[in-house]
């Protein structure tokens, strides 16, 4: 298994895979595969192995996408062993179905109800820098009070086409504000899940930008190197949380919290 791993490693250094594709698959390996598998030669293990140990997954409530995954990273070690002729042929895998979850959508009168009500909120006391006093557990704690970031990570994260992953890690240096027969920003943001062209983004987008911008040049908190969104929080892990705190917050206050798939 370390041997397969050493060789996924070598696929990141040439840059055939992405660093958080290749954590996510060692983590797997050596959290679940190793304890579960790891005590039986690799030529001894069958079929009825594999799915035993898909079923605990199963058990545990893990998504059907997520054990395809759980799959896809044993596969590495097996196709080592089959190219060093450690074993002769493959077991059977366990056929997994994925069945997927419809994401919830908001109208267009859902997402100006959203706007409008993060921008009431961020309006109920001065917005300031988060402090020791507001953690809890390490992680930052909500306010009845919403960053006043949010009304414009609602808007930019519409026009921009992006994904939660993407917007916290978005810093002013990936910015480029375009001004040519059309307006719009180019996003050139660090690779994500092996997506590496530019985001093009509605024009939108870019008064949004420009507005956060100044209020981040006003705190002190434009540099290039600074995020976009909660730049005062280094790690962008606990940004995230954060964010997506607020975010529920205002789904419950606006009453957007289910929507009609529930």
């Amino acid at each position: 298994m370390e041997r397969a791993i050493d060789q996924e490693r070598d696929r990141l250094l040439r840059g055939e895979l992405t660093k958080g594709t290749f954590q996510n698959h060692v983590s797997r390996l050596r959290q679940y595969w190793l304890p579960i598998l790891g005590k039986k030669p690799i030529q001894d293990i069958r079929h009825g192995d594999i799915a035993q140990a898909v079923g605990i997954l199963s058990r545990r409530g893990v998504s059907t996408i997520s054990i395809s995954q759980y799959l896809q990273s044993l596969r590495w070690v097996f196709r080592l062993a089959y190219a060093e002729e450690i074993i002769t042929h493959f077991p059977a895998f366990p056929r997994i179905k994925n069945m997927s979850t419809p994401r919830g959508g908001f109208t267009v009168a859902e997402y100006r109800m959203l706007t409008k009500t993060a921008r009431k909120l961020s309006n109920i006391a001065d917005h300031k820098l988060p402090t020791h006093r507001d953690r809890a557990g390490g992680i930052y704690t909500r306010t009845s009070s919403i960053p006043r970031e949010m009304v414009w990570l609602i808007g930019f994260m519409v026009n921009g086409f992006m994904r939660p992953s993407d917007i916290i890690q978005i810093q002013h240096k990936h910015v480029q504000v375009i001004r040519s027969d059309r307006v719009y920003l180019r996003l050139a943001l660090p690779e994500t899940k092996r997506h590496k062209a530019p985001i093009v983004t509605m024009r939108p987008a870019v008064r949004i930008y420009e507005i956060l911008l100044q209020h981040m040049t006003r705190i002190g908190k434009a540099t290039s190197d600074d995020y976009l969104f909660l730049p005062e929080i280094k790690n962008r892990k606990t940004a995230g949380v954060l964010l997506a705190s607020h975010f529920k917050y205002l789904l419950e206050v606006t009453g957007l919290r289910h929507g009609q798939l529930g």
